[in-house]
C-alpha cells in the first residue's frame, strides 16, 4: 500500500511524481524513491517514519522490486529494481513486486 500511494498520489507525505533515480550500479540495481531530498539520504512512508518489514521473498531475477533500508524495520519510501539476481539481499530487503514493461 506505501509503494502505491506514492504512485498515485494519494499518500499524505509526498509523491514519486518528479522525484528521480538518485544511485545506478551497473548490473546490479537502480534506486529511487527518496522525494524529501533526492539524493538518497531522506524519505518517508504513509504510515509515519519507517514500517516493519514483511514477509521476504528472493531475490532471484531482473526486474523485481525491492525496499530499500537501513536495516532490520526501516522500510521508508526508497525502492530499487534489480537488474541481476541478488541473492545476497534475501532476508534484509522486502520485495514487493516485478516490472512487467518499461
Amino acid at each position: 500500500k506505501n509503494f502505491q500511494s506514492l504512485c498515485d498520489g494519494s499518500a499524505p507525505v509526498g509523491s514519486y511524481k518528479g522525484s528521480k533515480f538518485h544511485r545506478i550500479v551497473k548490473g546490479f540495481v537502480v534506486q529511487g524513491g527518496d522525494f524529501t531530498r533526492g539524493d538518497g539520504t531522506g524519505g518517508m512512508s504513509i504510515y509515519g517514519a519507517t514500517f516493519a518489514d514483511e514477509a521476504f521473498m528472493a531475490h532471484t531475477k531482473r526486474g523485481l522490486l525491492s525496499m530499500a533500508n537501513a536495516g532490520p524495520n526501516t522500510n521508508k519510501s526508497q525502492f530499487f529494481v534489480t537488474l541481476r539476481p541478488t541473492k545476497h539481499l534475501n532476508d534484509k530487503h522486502v520485495v514487493f513486486g516485478k516490472l512487467i514493461a518499461g
